[in-house]
């Protein structure tokens, strides 16, 4: 007959519940400062994080490298698989592209800058920003190509 301890699985539970415990907290703040920002028309846009709602009007559309979708902006996360003693999906690096172009709505219309607007929005949510973000333009080729990832294109 073996008798097992559980004090380590208590230890254990203990540090989990306490980490998604402060966890759950950061991720509160982060909604709450989405679902605090108001939604409002574009005539009434003032300073600060605001929502608005409209048509996005761009002279230049740019394909999405997932879908190939035109579309004014995109920004797409890469993460590869480590395996050890840590391992698990990480950060590898961020893509992003897009040009300006104007949101409008019955109101009126405001120039968005694609670019800005994803560094501020990361910030404001706690991340690092723009840092790590390799835009498009700098790329080189315009596809990517190495042993941990992989990205032919959309030249169809």
């Amino acid at each position: 007959m073996s008798h097992s301890d559980p004090t380590g699985a208590l230890f254990l539970g203990t540090g989990a519940g306490v980490w998604i415990f402060f966890k759950g907290f950061r991720v509160f703040r982060e909604f709450k400062i989405v679902a605090d920002t108001p939604r409002m028309p574009i005539r009434s846009v003032s300073m600060g994080l605001v929502q608005v709602r409209g048509t996005a009007l761009s002279d230049k559309l740019i394909p999405s490298p997932v879908t190939c979708t035109p579309c004014c902006f995109y920004q797409v996360k890469i993460e590869r698989y480590e395996t050890g003693e840590h391992g698990g999906w990480k950060h590898h690096c961020t893509d992003m592209d897009g040009a300006k172009f104007y949101l409008q709505d019955k109101t009126g219309k405001v120039l968005i800058d694609s670019y800005s607007a994803a560094g501020q929005s990361d910030a404001r949510a706690g991340k690092a920003g723009p840092a790590g973000v390799q835009p498009r333009d700098s790329a080189g080729d315009g596809g990517w190509d190495n042993r941990s990832r992989k990205y032919s294109g959309c030249d169809s």
